[in-house]
């Protein structure tokens, strides 16, 4: 066995044993988890605002399905529903680990005088 050898084990050694840490560490990451309110009302033609909320710091918001007089912008849904109606909205929340996806029940109610 010639002494030189042993550094150059020990680099593929250390190599490999970064590799597995890495790899190790990806597969933990860290998905957001979107943990604002699944259910909501609101009253036909009132203001109404939710917030999309998650863990794991998201960086990219989204919101489809939305009931006509509502839009999202980043990660608030706003506006004046005009249409009563029970809505399935689906939610994202993502970052560079992936994407959550809920659906947020929202139920517009008819205004009684």
């Amino acid at each position: 066995m010639k002494m030189y050898q042993l550094p150059f084990l020990s680099r593929a050694l250390s190599i490999a044993i970064f590799s597995c840490l890495f790899v190790t560490a990806s597969l933990n990451a860290a998905v957001p988890v979107i943990d604002s309110p699944l259910t909501e009302s609101t009253d036909v033609d009132q203001p109404y605002t939710y917030t999309i909320t998650a863990t794991n710091s998201p960086t990219s918001f989204g919101a489809a399905s939305l009931p006509v007089g509502l839009t999202r912008t980043v990660d608030t849904i706003s506006g004046t529903p005009t249409e009563i109606g029970v809505y399935s909205i689906t939610l994202l929340a993502g970052n560079t680990d992936g994407q959550a996806f809920e659906t947020l029940t929202l139920t517009v109610n008819a205004v009684t005088p």
